[in-house]
């Protein structure tokens, strides 16, 4: 970040980039390379943490069905012990649609 910042990376934008988190960092440091200002680094920075969250959480619907189908069993949840049941109870009443 330093060497960005003294071949002309203004500082601000070098301070958004060090806080970006290592996986970011790469990318970010081109752009600002390439002139973009604080606030392109800024779009372009909450574009890949979105693109991390959505790869973390993508299940598919085949997954979706499977999990529909063991939380609908009465067998699968009467054998839980009662303090998976009451996470389980809190879990799906925060799902619950509104």
């Amino acid at each position: 970040m330093l060497e960005a910042v003294r071949a002309g990376v203004p500082f601000t934008s070098g301070a958004l980039i060090a806080r970006s988190g290592t996986e970011h960092q790469t990318r970010l440091l081109k752009l600002a390379r390439a002139g973009a200002s604080r606030e392109e680094l800024k779009t372009e920075l909450s574009r890949l943490k979105g693109q991390q969250a959505a790869s973390e959480v993508s299940w598919s619907s085949q997954q979706i069905t499977g999990l529909g189908k063991v939380l609908h069993s009465r067998k699968w949840s009467d054998g839980l012990p009662a303090s998976e049941r009451q996470q389980l109870s809190a879990w799906l009443e925060k799902a619950r649609p509104s």
